[in-house]
């Protein structure tokens, strides 16, 4: 029984002694925040490609509304072809006065990410807002 428990004793140094596992328990602790991050840079680059295409369509589109190219009845689709990612439940707001052409576009952070990460951390909704004097006719 005494050679049992020196063998055990000898056991437990040489597990406390031994540091072969303890990059195993780095590896363990560093890579769900690496991952994490990485997530987070890549929903987050997505979403601003995103928000450059609304900028972009948004733009296009209250060009081609003051110009007369298009009727305010083909805007919103017009709108929508022009999208970068045309999946997505977009909020769209078209407006013409007289003098000047509105177009609004939204969607809700949630929907405009890939991954739920980062809509936990950035609420609220992507939006473009163009105005532009119509040309005259």
């Amino acid at each position: 029984m005494k050679r049992f428990n020196n063998n055990l004793k000898n056991l437990g140094q040489d597990f406390a002694l031994d540091e072969d596992g303890s990059s195993t328990i780095e590896f363990v602790i560093w890579t769900p925040l690496i991952v994490t991050a990485i997530m987070l840079i890549i929903d987050f680059s997505y979403s601003l490609t995103l928000n450059a295409s609304m900028w972009n369509a948004s733009r296009e589109t209250a060009r081609a509304l003051s110009r007369h190219t298009i009727s305010a009845d083909e805007g919103e689709m017009y709108l929508r072809n022009a999208m970068f990612f045309t999946d997505k439940p977009y909020e769209i707001g078209i407006d013409l006065t007289r003098d000047d052409v509105f177009v609004k576009v939204s969607l809700p952070v949630g929907e405009a990410a890939m991954t739920p990460f980062l809509s936990r951390y950035m609420p609220g909704s992507l939006s473009a807002k163009v105005s532009m004097l119509r040309e005259p006719v």
